[in-house]
């Protein structure tokens, strides 16, 4: 069943993956060798990857593209390539200077455009952006967006992957990470457009987003904390490839026990500026495309005791085109997470955080809105708006993922609660977002709105905020000092008040 719906290549790569993962345990979490680091220099203007004069020659004396030294190197890109443009370049199909990496000797192990670490903003206030188009193999892990080296102040790192191979078979992905002798900040943003992205393939830590680092700062005497926010958009291209990390632990970092950090500064997670983990999934070409997950998706939220530290993980559903055809409609169901892709390691669901307030860390593993006001349990509304149409859909973490071609993103079919360990999105309706509170889409706010509301008939069905928004709406704000979230006696009130005005229109 698995072969048929996964296709035998990637099953057969799935048990390879968990003999290695045996095979390799304690190596993957061994402490490497600290490298000397090849610093992005950005003379000429020129951004192109393999371009000679992008290297720093005072930190590398054989002036040689990484990996081309005898020893392998980490590779930073600091010095301000705006996150506006294509900023560093990564394409080896196009890059003029290519061809003048054939005569370097790669270090023992490293294959052709095979890397060490790679560090994306880190130590400076500066924002940078590499774009990826050809195929990136990485030995160790990297970090997109690391501590600013400025006490409070936010740095942003940022890759867009237009195609290509990213690969990181063993190592991490810290997406928004800290640097472990720095102060600051750091903000992440990976832009999955096309291609393979692909972390931990036979195992390993996989993707952190907005981790950190309790270590303490032998200078200054204060641990590095939380970094900031860490954000990941997942496309749907017409084009092949997929998304897929071992693990994905979203908000990965508690912050640090007990601890008031030796400064007057608050470095563990706060769910607003530290501490903050999103995924931008968007609709086009008929659907999202799935994150894979062989083993374990955890969501962080909320409240952790021991620390004080605060953490969100978030959802945000970007439309680039309309998710059904015609008048309330109802959305197609969307695939986000597949959770213990493949069936091989009994991936599960996980994460810490009081979310609720009632003083479990273990029953608040859900998501919230993209600006974390709202929050997505199972059977909860997510909505999206594209054009002058509101579409919504129910959440549910147990649902399930198949596919046709994993390989590619090609996906089968879609279920929905109590059908398996997957977060999918259900269709449930689509309605008019034209003006505020005007539920039965007749061009004024009055009676009958209220009324569409009561019987669910309105974007977040039964919601304290749709009702808010009628309230203020209706007869210019008459009844917006009612409750927005009424008990069943305001509730009898609130309808004999609208009763008067139930046999006209707003002026």
């Amino acid at each position: 069943m698995i072969a048929r719906l996964f296709g035998v290549p990637t099953v057969l790569k799935l048990v390879s993956q968990k003999l290695l993962l045996l095979a390799v345990g304690l190596m993957l979490f061994a402490p490497t060798a600290a490298n000397a680091a090849i610093v992005w220099d950005g003379e000429n203007g020129t951004s192109w990857w393999f371009d000679p004069v992008n290297w720093n020659i005072n930190s590398n004396a054989n002036n040689v593209l990484p990996p081309g030294s005898a020893s392998a190197t980490d590779i930073q890109i600091n010095n301000g390539y705006g996150i506006n443009a294509e900023g560093v370049v990564y394409d080896p199909t196009n890059d003029p200077n290519f061809a003048n990496v054939g005569s370097f000797t790669f270090p023992s192990g490293y294959g052709a455009q095979t890397f060490d670490n790679l560090y994306i903003s880190r130590a400076t206030t500066s924002s940078n952006l590499l774009t990826v188009k050809g195929d990136m193999n990485f030995v160790d892990g990297i970090v997109v967006g690391r501590s600013s080296g400025v006490d409070g102040v936010a740095t942003t790192g940022r890759i867009n992957q237009v195609s290509g191979n990213f690969l990181i078979p063993l190592d991490e992905f810290d997406l928004a990470g800290p640097d472990t002798s720095q102060a600051g900040i750091g903000n992440g943003i990976y832009d999955y457009r096309g291609g393979v992205f692909d972390i931990g393939s036979v195992g390993g830590p996989g993707m952190r987003m907005s981790h950190g680092s309790g270590t303490i700062n032998g200078t200054t005497a204060q641990p590095t904390g939380a970094s900031g926010v860490a954000r990941f958009i997942v496309h749907n291209p017409s084009t092949g490839g997929y998304a897929r990390a071992f693990n994905v632990a979203i908000a990965s970092f508690a912050g640090i026990a007990n601890t008031t950090d030796g400064g007057t500064t608050n470095r563990d997670p706060d769910g607003i500026n530290r501490g903050v983990g999103i995924f931008e999934f968007h609709y086009e070409n008929g659907q999202t495309r799935p994150f894979q997950v062989p083993f374990n998706l955890s969501i962080n939220n909320g409240l952790t005791s021991a620390t004080g530290g605060t953490r969100s993980s978030r959802l945000e559903l970007v439309l680039n085109e309309a998710a059904c055809v015609g008048a309330a409609c109802v959305p197609n169901d969307i695939g986000l997470f597949d959770v213990d892709f493949g069936g091989v390691f009994g991936g599960l669901i996980l994460g810490t955080g009081d979310l609720n307030g009632n003083g479990s860390e273990v029953d608040d593993r859900v998501f919230s809105s993209a600006d974390g006001t709202t929050h997505y349990r199972e059977g909860d509304m997510v909505s999206a708006v594209f054009g002058s149409t509101q579409y919504n859909w129910t959440i549910s973490y147990t649902g399930d993922i198949s596919w046709i071609d994993a390989d590619n993103s090609v996906v089968d079919t879609i279920l929905g609660a109590g059908n398996g360990k997957d977060v999918v999105l259900i269709g449930h309706s689509s309605v008019s977002a034209g003006t505020p509170g005007d539920f039965d889409d007749d061009g004024d706010v009055d009676g009958r709105d209220f009324l569409a509301w009561q019987r669910g008939n309105s974007p977040a069905p039964f919601s304290s905020g749709d009702l808010s928004t009628w309230q203020t709406a209706y007869n210019g704000g008459a009844l917006a000092g009612i409750g927005a979230v009424p008990e069943p006696t305001s509730l009898v009130l609130l309808c004999l008040a609208v009763v008067p005005f139930m046999g006209r229109r707003r002026a």
